[in-house]
């Protein structure tokens, strides 16, 4: 599990990076430097309020099941909604309409903290 220190080390590294990109003005570059940072802060915020390593493996267990059994009932909108299947991604819709997407970001996130 990861801790504070190598965080605040990862910061500055992407920190630098990222003032770097700036410099090059490398637009692509600087965005996903800056997207990365503020995962970083992300994480070194939750880190901080010291969550013990056995609840960050309950709760990316749980968010697992929990996008299973959601991903399980896309058969079933799929063909309770009207128009959803002239939609040009159902899937997309799907996730987007059921919260997928943010689930799937924590469970980034914790994957992260647990690596």
């Amino acid at each position: 599990m990861k801790n504070v220190d190598q965080l605040k080390e990862q910061i500055q590294k992407e920190h630098h990076n990222y003032k770097k990109c700036l410099n090059d003005q490398d637009k692509k570059s600087v965005k996903q430097s800056k997207e990365r940072l503020e995962f970083l802060n992300a994480c070194l915020m939750y880190l901080e309020s010291n969550p013990k390593e056995s609840y960050l493996k309950e709760q990316l267990e749980f968010l697992k099941l929990k996008v299973e059994k959601i991903s399980n009932n896309f058969v079933n909108w799929i063909n309770s909604t009207p128009g959803a299947r002239r939609l040009k991604s159902p899937k997309s819709a799907f996730n987007k309409e059921v919260g997928i997407i943010g689930l799937n970001n924590q469970i980034e996130t914790l994957e992260f903290l647990l690596s």
